[in-house]
This record gives C-alpha cells, structure tokens and sequence, in this order.
C-alpha cells in the first residue's frame, strides 16, 4: 500500500480541524485513522465512503471528496486506470462546486496517472492547460508537480527545449519556496534527464551532485532509488561504466518489485537500455533485461513497454556476439 490516499486523508482532516478521534468517531477504532495516514493499513470501501461522508458533510457533499479519496487510493493500489477515471471525476465535480485549487490538484494528478500508462502526449495537453491557470497562493505545491511531470512528458515527447524550462522552473520553486526533499529531488532529475537528452552533459552532471547531497542528507526510499537511477543513466551517458553500475544497483536495492511493480518494470526497462547504449553487455544488464520481462509479464504492461523490452534483449544478444538470434 501507498500513502497517497492517507496524506489526502490526513490533509482533509487538518483543513477540518479534526483530531483523530472526532474523525474516527462511530466510524472505526481512533487508531485506524492514524494507520490509514501512514498508509500501513488499507481502508475498505465502506469506510472511504464514510470518512468522505463525515468530512464533507454540508453541500456540495462528498462527491468530490469521495472521487478524490478513491483516486488516490488506485493509486497506492498501482491500478492507474482507475486513478485517472476517478481523478477525473473528482475534478468535474470540484470545478462545478467552484473549488478551483481541488480541481486543479485532482486534474494533475489525472495527468500523472497518464504518464504512468505512457500516455505523456494526452499527459501533456492536461498539464499545459492548468500551467495556463495556476492557482495562487499555491499551498500543496501543485505548480511544482505539475512543472516537474511536464517536464518529464516533454523529455519523453523530445521536447528538449520545453523540458528544461518546465524543469528549471519546477527547480525555482522547489527553491523558493519550502518543498518536501523529494520533491526537490524529482524537480532535480527531471532537469538533468532533460539536460542529459538534450547532449549537456555538463550541467546535467552538476545537477547529479545536487542530487547526491540529497541522498547524503536522506531521501525516501522511493525518492532516493530514483534519484540513483537518473545518476546511473547519466555515468552512463558520461562513459563512466563504474559509477553508472553502482547507482543502477543501489536504486535495484532501494525500488522494490513488491512495493511498485510498474515502476520496477519502467527502472529496468530504462536503466537496461541507458547501459546497452554504452555497450555494457554483463551479466548486472542481462539480470536488468530479465527483471524488466518478469514484471511487465505480471502487469501486463503497455505494447511500447512490450517492444522496448524486446529491444534491449535484442540488443544485448547483439552485443554478446548472438548476431542470428538477435536478427530474429
């Protein structure tokens, strides 16, 4: 299980003035409120239903909230269709009760659920029209989530030039303003990927140093395994095979299969690749290749996804001198 559904839950509840207990109250034991916060236990659906029905009691109700909470509960559930049906959903229903900031925050987060599929050109026309109308103030740093995923659709589009300045701008406020430490460091990747695609890789390097004084103050697991795979793909860019394998095992120890099985399939597939195009053909990328073909067998995965695999193994064989098995 995740912990988007629980920090929304816990947002909501603040924003209510609600202990735990008053949250809690006829609905479940006070303790569950705090398990479901810290996403160690899974709410039921009866109980989504309910904490969405106490928490927005008076109209417009709790359509949007409940829409909102069951969106970001696909989410932790990895089940990224749903979190777009239900994201999109949530964000009809605030935009008709005027809450602009929900709607706005619900729609981005339609926009990464897109990306997650691979859809970064449908993610991109979402994200270009609610850059258009920023909210302001901005408390749940959304401008800056939705600056660092245009910059990854951008990059993953080709759109070099537009990928650096949402990135650059996703790092101004990220610095500006106070952000959560994984935040700054997505903000970061997404710049020095962009950086790395465009052929700079000297600033893209220097941005990896940022990086790795993150990793050094403490990031997330999750965080902190992307950040070592962006600096895996970059040594790799750079020629430095050492280096590149290093941070590529470090982020394999970090991004669990268990805790994310399409981010695992997405991190092998991709740091695989950024290898086979240095020519590193070891027994470390042909494990990469494997772990990449074993989790896209238990998600399904997209066709790209599909052909991108079977485009590293060939590649590998290639490599390895499998010239007739490779061709096949």
């Amino acid at each position: 299980m995740g912990t988007r559904f629980g920090e929304r839950l816990r947002r909501e509840r603040l924003e209510r003035g609600l202990t735990h207990d008053q949250l809690s109250r006829d609905l479940c034991p006070p303790g569950l409120i705090s398990l479901l916060e810290t996403g160690r236990r899974e709410p039921s659906c009866e109980l989504v239903r309910s904490l969405a029905g106490r928490l927005a009691p008076a109209p417009p109700g709790p359509g949007a909230l409940l829409a909102a909470l069951r969106a970001e509960q696909a989410w932790d559930e990895h089940d990224y269709a749903q979190s777009a049906s239900n994201a999109l959903a949530a964000a009809q229903l605030a935009l008709a009760a005027g809450d602009r900031l929900t709607r706005w925050d619900l729609s981005c987060l339609q926009a990464e659920c897109l990306m997650s599929q691979g859809h970064p050109r449908e993610s991109k026309h979402i994200l270009d029209r609610l850059v258009e109308d920023a909210p302001a103030p901005d408390p749940a740093g959304t401008e800056l989530r939705c600056r660092t995923l245009l910059a990854e659709a951008c990059t993953a589009l080709g759109e070099h030039a537009e990928a650096i300045a949402h990135a650059r701008e996703a790092l101004r406020l990220a610095t500006s303003h106070p952000a959560h430490p994984a935040q700054q460091a997505a903000a970061i990747r997404a710049l020095a990927t962009a950086l790395a695609e465009a052929d700079d890789t000297d600033e893209a390097w220097a941005h990896c140093r940022s990086l790795e004084h993150l990793l050094d103050a403490g990031l997330p697991a999750r965080a902190a395994g992307e950040a070592h795979w962006t600096i895996g793909n970059i040594a790799v860019l750079g020629g430095e095979s050492g280096r590149a394998t290093a941070h590529h095992q470090r982020a394999a120890e970090l991004l669990m299969p268990l805790q994310d099985m399409q981010l695992w399939a997405r991190f092998n597939l991709d740091a695989s690749a950024a290898r086979l195009s240095l020519g590193i053909a070891d027994s470390f990328t042909l494990a990469m290749i494997e772990q990449a073909e074993t989790a896209l067998a238990a998600t399904g995965g997209s066709p790209l996804e599909h052909l991108h695999a079977t485009l590293n193994r060939a590649q590998w064989l290639y490599l390895r001198g499998g010239i007739a098995e490779a061709a096949r």
